[in-house]
C-alpha cells in the first residue's frame, strides 16, 4: 500500500467511526484511532500532525492503562525522528 493510500485509510477509518457512531463509545477504542492516526500521519510524513495525535493517544493510553496501545505507539517512528514517539 502506497503512503498517500496508507494516509487515506487512516483518516478515512476514523472518520467512519465518527460519522457512524457520532464518537467512539470506549475510551480505549478513542485510543486506538488516536494511534492509527500518528501511524498514518508519519507515514504520510506530517510530523506535526502524527506528534498532535502521539499526544492525544499518550493522554487516552495513560487514562486506560493499555499495555498494547503504550506499545504501538513506541515503535512509532516521527518523521525526522531515528527514534520512536
Amino acid at each position: 500500500m502506497a503512503d498517500d493510500d496508507k494516509v487515506a485509510a487512516g483518516q478515512g477509518r476514523r472518520q467512519l467511526v465518527l460519522d457512524s457512531y457520532g464518537r467512539p463509545s470506549k475510551v480505549p477504542e478513542t485510543g486506538e484511532l488516536e494511534v492509527d492516526l500518528a501511524l498514518a500521519h508519519s507515514v504520510g510524513g506530517d510530523r506535526d500532525a502524527a506528534r498532535t495525535y502521539v499526544q492525544q493517544a499518550r493522554r487516552i493510553i495513560s487514562q486506560v492503562g493499555s499495555v498494547r496501545l503504550r506499545r504501538r505507539l513506541e515503535r512509532l517512528v516521527l518523521p525526522g525522528d531515528s527514534r520512536s514517539a
